[in-house]
């Protein structure tokens, strides 16, 4: 049996057995967790700030503590937006043109508020040279190489060869020993003798030993680097 919703001007027909008697759109409303935003009054789901997504965005949106402006992105422990972050920052208070000498000093562990005094006080910065990237070789590579050849009486291609004949050897470390007292790598003057510089650093641990057995070693290398 159908009955009128007990809900004043609603015509809706509910079944009579229903306990509240009312129709299921005013049920719903009565039971839902729906309220009015407390903001805009638009109805949104119940919550704990009694606000609508946008209102309650608005209103916990992050705000900068000098300018008071909302700004996104990660909070600061400072408090400050974009803008006054990047102005309250020591290094904004170097000029622009000064701006790599305050870099050098703060890469010197001098601390920030030092080095802004010391820039504008005018202290002029110097920055140490660095050394040379490549060592100043006297004695190329290939010359070293024609006159151990000669003067061992041994072709190049064996001393670049993988030749272990003590002879070979020999010439492979005058050649090797030469380039290292020039201020070469290990790694550079092994790519010049088709060798990994872990062979070339033996190499250069035995040469006293050979130098030893054979004088004519040492004196060798005395002669070429003179020459040059």
């Amino acid at each position: 049996m159908k009955v009128a919703c007990a809900h004043d001007g609603c015509l809706a027909m509910v079944n009579s057995v229903s306990k509240t008697g009312l129709c299921r759109a005013h049920y719903d409303s009565r039971n839902s967790r729906r309220i009015n935003c407390g903001h805009c009054g638009k109805r949104v789901r119940g919550n704990k700030s009694g606000l609508c997504g946008p209102c309650y965005y608005r209103s916990a949106s992050k705000r900068c503590v000098e300018c008071s402006a909302a700004y996104s992105g990660p909070r600061r422990q400072c408090g400050r937006c974009k803008e006054c972050y990047q102005q309250s920052r020591w290094s904004s208070r170097v000029p622009q043109d000064r701006k790599y000498d305050y870099w050098i000093l703060r890469g010197r562990k001098v601390p920030a508020p030092e080095a802004v005094a010391r820039i504008l006080a005018g202290e002029v910065v110097t920055v140490k040279k660095r050394p040379r990237l490549f060592a100043k070789v006297t004695v190329p590579s290939n010359v070293a190489l024609k006159k151990v050849a000669d003067a061992l009486r041994i072709s190049e291609a064996e001393i670049l060869s993988g030749s272990r004949f003590a002879e070979t050897v020999d010439a492979r470390s005058v050649v090797a020993e030469i380039m290292l007292r020039q201020g070469m790598s290990y790694p550079r003057v092994g790519r010049r003798l088709n060798r990994d510089h872990s062979s070339i650093i033996n190499l250069h641990r035995k040469f006293p030993h050979r130098a030893s057995r054979r004088p004519i070693l040492a004196k060798l290398v005395d002669q070429i680097l003179e020459a040059a």
